[in-house]
C-alpha cells in the first residue's frame, strides 16, 4: 500500500504564474495531472495577490504558490489518510483470522490443556516464545508424518467437501492418526499471513517490555499458501451445492462470514493486507513533532525568551513555506522562508533572518537526532545579501545629554531616561524592573536590581550574559521606593515609540535613539579610564552573575566604586520654559 500511495514531491508541483482578471492579480498554478482524480481534471487553484501592482506582485506569488501547494499537499494526505483507514479496518480483520488460527491450532493439539495465553503485546515474552516453539514443532511434526492438507485451496470441490465432513464429525480420525479438527487447523496455521502475525507480536512484546524480539526464520514455500482468486468463484459454486444452500439466503450469507473468512485469508495475505509490520505509511509533516518540541524546550531551556523565539521559528517557516513533508525539505527551503519574510517586510533585519533560520536549523536538528530525517536543511545556509545591515548607533555628547533633559519629559519618562544613561540598561530590561528586585540592604549605600531568576519569577533577559545585578548610580532619585509591582507603566514598547519621535526632533540624526544611550555609557567610561572588562560586567556583556564564573574581579562593590568614577550633572537639568 504504501509503494502505491507515495506523495508528489513539492517540486514537482508545477510553478506559479500570474493571472490577471479584470486588472485583479493572482497567483495561478494548475493542478497536476496525476492529482486529477482528486480536484478534477484540467484544474487550476488562484489565490488573490491582493494588489493590482505587477512588481509587487511577482514578489508576493511565491507565498501564494506555497499555500496553493499546501492544498495539494492537504489533499493527498487526506486521500491517503482514507485509505489508511481502509488498511487499518482490514488489517484488523486479518489480524483476527490469523490469530483465530494460532488458537484453534493450539487447542486441536492439546497444548497446555486448551488454555492459551492471550495473544497480547502485554503477554510475557517467554510465554508467547514457548507457545510458538511447541506448535512449531507440532506443524513440523505433522507434515513430516504426511498430514494431507484438507481443505486445500487448490481444489475447491474437495475443500467443500472437508468443510462438509469437518462439520458432521470434527473429531473422526484420519489414517495419518490424526483428527480432522487436527489436521484443518494444522492447514490453517501452516500459512504466511500467521508467520507475519506472529513476528509483529514478538516486535510490539519486545518493545512494551524492554527487550530484544526474536528473529524469526524465512518461511518455507509450505507456509506460503496463498488462494487463487481465480478459484473462488469455484468454491462458492461447490459449497452452495454441497450444503445446498440459497445464495440470497440469510443462512447462507451467515456461513459465508463465519467460514468463509478462513479461506480467503491468505488471499488477502497475497495482496499485502498482512504486512510484517503495522506502522502508518501516512507521510509525517512538520507540523506533527511540534508538540514534542515544545516539550523539549521547556525541559532543556530556561529563559521563556529562547523558547518562545524557538517555537515561533517553525511555526512561521510552516506558515510562510508550507507545512511540508519532512522528507520532501530541502535547503532551497531555506532560501524560500527568508524570501517569503522580506516579502511581508522588505525592511526585515539580517539579524531577524538568521535568529529564524537558527531555531529552524535546531528544530530540524531534533529531528535529525530522533532519526526522523537524514539531513539538516537549514544547516550552512548563506544569506547572502538579504537582510537591513545593523545600524551603527552614535552616542550622545555630553552637551547633548543636557538638550535631552532640557526637553519637557512627563515624570515617568524622565525617570526612565535618567535610569538609562546612569546604568547603560537595554530599554527593554528597564520597562520590565519590579520592586521586588529592589535592594539597598545588603551592601551600604548601594542600591541595585536583580536581573536573576528566582523560583518565583523569571526574567526576560536578552542573553546569559545579561544576567546581573545593576547597580544604581548614586546621582539618580528614584521613585519612592514600594515593596512590590513594577517601576514603569508602559506596555511593550510603548516607551521606544515615546520616545525616539522627542530624539528624531532634537537632534535630527537616525543614528541618535534609544539605543544610543548604552553606547553613550560605555564610551564615557571608556574616557575615564574603566576597562572593557569592567565595561562589559556594568552592562551585561561579560559573563552573567548568574554564570559560575560570575564576573570574576568585578563584585557589586567594585562595580559601584567604578560607576562613580563619572558624576551625571545633567540629571539636573530644568526643562525649558
Amino acid at each position: 500500500m504504501a509503494d502505491e500511495l507515495k506523495m508528489i514531491q513539492r517540486d514537482e508541483y508545477p510553478e506559479p504564474r500570474l493571472f490577471d482578471r479584470d486588472g485583479n492579480l493572482y497567483a495561478e498554478v494548475s493542478v497536476p495531472t496525476s492529482l486529477w482524480h482528486l480536484f478534477g481534471t484540467n484544474a487550476k487553484r488562484r489565490l488573490a495577490l491582493k494588489t493590482n501592482i505587477k512588481k509587487i506582485a511577482e514578489r508576493r506569488l511565491w507565498q501564494k504558490a506555497n499555500q496553493i501547494y499546501d492544498e495539494f499537499d492537504r489533499r493527498q494526505l487526506e486521500y491517503i489518510q482514507e485509505h489508511q483507514n481502509e488498511f487499518e479496518k482490514k488489517l484488523l480483520r486479518i489480524d483476527e483470522a490469523c490469530a483465530s488460527r494460532i488458537i484453534r491450532f493450539g487447542k486441536a493439539i492439546n497444548y497446555n490443556k486448551g488454555n492459551i495465553p492471550e495473544l497480547s503485546a502485554k503477554t510475557p515474552m517467554n510465554e508467547l516464545i514457548k507457545l510458538r516453539n511447541f506448535l512449531e514443532f507440532k506443524k513440523e511434526d505433522m507434515r513430516n508424518q504426511n498430514v494431507r492438507q484438507y481443505s486445500d485451496p487448490s481444489d475447491p470441490e474437495k475443500m467443500a467437501m472437508d468443510i462438509r465432513n469437518h462439520q458432521d464429525n470434527p473429531d473422526e480420525r484420519l489414517e495419518h492418526g490424526f483428527t480432522r479438527e487436527q489436521a484443518q487447523a494444522w492447514s490453517q496455521y501452516t500459512t504466511q499471513g500467521v508467520h507475519t502475525l506472529w513476528q509483529d507480536l514478538f516486535n510490539l512484546a519486545a518493545e512494551k517490555q524492554g527487550l530484544e524480539p526474536p528473529k524469526l526464520p524465512i518461511p518455507s514455500n509450505e507456509d506460503l499458501k496463498v488462494f487463487d482468486p481465480k478459484k473462488i468463484g469455484k468454491l462458492q459454486e461447490a459449497i452452495k451445492i454441497m450444503f445446498d444452500y440459497d445464495t440470497s439466503s440469510r443462512d447462507f450469507q451467515q456461513f459465508m462470514d463465519k467460514e468463509w473468512q478462513k479461506y480467503i485469508t491468505d488471499f488477502d495475505v497475497k495482496s499485502g493486507a498482512r504486512l510484517p509490520t503495522t506502522a502508518s505509511p501516512k507521510p509525517k509533516q512538520i507540523s506533527d513533532y511540534f508538540n514534542e518540541w515544545d516539550e523539549k524546550l521547556h525541559r532543556d531551556f530556561d529563559r521563556v525568551n529562547t523558547i518562545n523565539k524557538l517555537k515561533r521559528s517553525i511555526r512561521l517557516f510552516k506558515n510562510l513555506v508550507g507545512n511540508l513533508v519532512l522528507d520532501q525539505i530541502e535547503p532551497h527551503h531555506a532560501y524560500e522562508f527568508a524570501d517569503a519574510q522580506l516579502v511581508n517586510n522588505p525592511d526585515v533585519a539580517l539579524k531577524t533572518l538568521q535568529n529564524y533560520n537558527w531555531g529552524c536549523q535546531e528544530y530540524f536538528k531534533y529531528l535529525v537526532e530522533r532519526g526522523i530525517i537524514k539531513n539538516n536543511p537549514f544547516w550552512g545556509i548563506n544569506l547572502g545579501r538579504r537582510g537591513k545591515r545593523p545600524k551603527s548607533w552614535q552616542p550622545f555628547t555630553r552637551d547633548e545629554l543636557y538638550e535631552v533633559f532640557r526637553y519637557d519629559w512627563d515624570e515617568e519618562l524622565r525617570v526612565l531616561l535618567a535610569l538609562l544613561v546612569v546604568t547603560g540598561m537595554r530599554l527593554e530590561e528597564a520597562v520590565e524592573l519590579t520592586w521586588e528586585r529592589f535592594n539597598d540592604t545588603e551592601y551600604q549605600g548601594i542600591r541595585y536590581f536583580s536581573l536573576l531568576s528566582t523560583g518565583f519569577e523569571e526574567v526576560n533577559v536578552k542573553t546569559e550574559s545579561s544576567v546581573r545585578y545593576v547597580i544604581i548610580h548614586q546621582d539618580l532619585e528614584l521613585p519612592p521606593v514600594l515593596k512590590t509591582g513594577r517601576l514603569f507603566s508602559f506596555r511593550h514598547g510603548e516607551a521606544g515609540q515615546r520616545i525616539n519621535p522627542v530624539l528624531e526632533t532634537l537632534f535630527n540624526n537616525p543614528r541618535k535613539r534609544v539605543h544610543s544611550f548604552r553606547r553613550t555609557f560605555k564610551l564615557m567610561y571608556r574616557d575615564e579610564g574603566v576597562d572593557e572588562h569592567s565595561i562589559d560586567a556594568l552592562i551585561g556583556h561579560a559573563e552573567g552573575d548568574a554564570s559560575k564564573r560570575a564576573y570574576a574581579r568585578v563584585c557589586v562593590p567594585r562595580r559601584h566604586e567604578l560607576l562613580s568614577k563619572l558624576r551625571h550633572p545633567w540629571l539636573n537639568s530644568s526643562p525649558k520654559g
